[in-house]
């Protein structure tokens, strides 16, 4: 745990994507039907950066390869602002539907599509529709192999990933000679199951009382980065994060958080100067010990992290 709490950075992550493309729309609303609705996109997307543009915040932007090829302007926009951009896809398909050669072939058009947009490399990726579950950890192979530096589609939810405690947090993925580092969804145990705590559709069915000091936890008691996700679509322009407070942790891209903690991969701009975090604050009740992680079971090598128990 780092004695300064002031220094700690967490992982800020805005899906950038139209009403119509979201997952529970996938059965009713075809891709070859996108044009026929009206495009709330630019509109969302304008509110997103002008709030966190008012509190001073920086994010990673998950966009859909179709997007960057439909709205480059807007993308380059968003990473001209001083976000990051990464790829979720070029079509809002669930991996459960595309083989290992196909779901290669999505991943590498969208990342195309995104850097042409933008102007920047593009080394991160995470998943449209459903999380990775451990049998679909192939994928994380494929990204490896097609030169992405990290990834972010694991959430342990449940009991999910039970066997395999490491994979709640930042760590390693090796495999064949090559590797990428996994940010998965942060979550924590909540009457005996592992439940997101940093976003989604969880902020809008679980309390305060749950969430805020599940997060706070987090940032008392584990090294590594909370990941943090929403959609462009659901902010508003009266929606703000909590009140600053002195002492809070600090919230910015992927590429910033994984600079800051020396992971070595591809920096996310083609600038010099990394994005600098600003902060993101909430309540620390009293730090409550955590157990340790037991040893993973399968055959990929892990680098843990943070590498102490808790």
């Amino acid at each position: 745990m780092s004695a300064d709490l002031s220094d700690k950075r967490h992982v800020l992550t805005v899906a950038l994507e139209d009403y119509f493309q979201v997952g529970a729309f996938n059965q009713v609303i075809q891709r070859g039907q996108w044009y026929r609705f009206e495009t709330r996109l630019e509109r969302n997307a304008d509110r997103a950066l002008a709030l966190l543009d008012r509190h001073g915040l920086k994010g990673t932007f998950f966009v859909l390869g179709w997007i960057a090829d439909r709205f480059p302007e807007l993308v380059k926009k968003v990473a001209d602002r001083g976000h990051e951009i990464a790829s979720k896809g070029y079509y809002h398909r669930s991996i459960s539907h595309m083989t290992p050669s196909e779901f290669k072939e999505d991943s590498q058009r969208s990342r195309e599509a995104l850097e042409h947009a933008c102007g920047r490399k593009v080394i991160g990726y995470r998943v449209a529709d459903r999380w990775l579950r451990p049998e679909d950890l192939w994928a994380l192979d494929v990204l490896a192999e097609v030169g992405y530096g990290y990834d972010s589609s694991i959430a342990p939810t449940g009991r999910a990933f039970a066997h395999d405690p490491f994979r709640r947090y930042l760590h390693k993925h090796e495999a064949d000679g090559r590797a990428l580092w996994e940010l998965p969804i942060s979550t924590s145990k909540i009457c005996g199951l592992q439940i997101p705590i940093a976003g989604g559709n969880y902020f809008r069915q679980l309390p305060p009382f749950l969430i805020r000091p599940a997060v706070a936890r987090w940032h008392r008691n584990v090294d590594a980065p909370l990941v943090l996700t929403s959609t462009s679509g659901n902010w508003t322009p009266t929606s703000q994060p909590s009140a600053h407070r002195r002492g809070s942790p600090k919230s910015g891209t992927i590429g910033t958080c994984t600079r800051w903690r020396g992971i070595s991969t591809t920096s996310s701009n083609n600038t010099a100067s990394p994005v600098r975090p600003t902060t993101w604050a909430f309540r620390r009740p009293p730090a409550r010990p955590k157990n340790g992680a037991s040893p993973h079971r399968n055959g990929s090598r892990i680098t843990r992290w943070p590498p102490t128990n808790r």
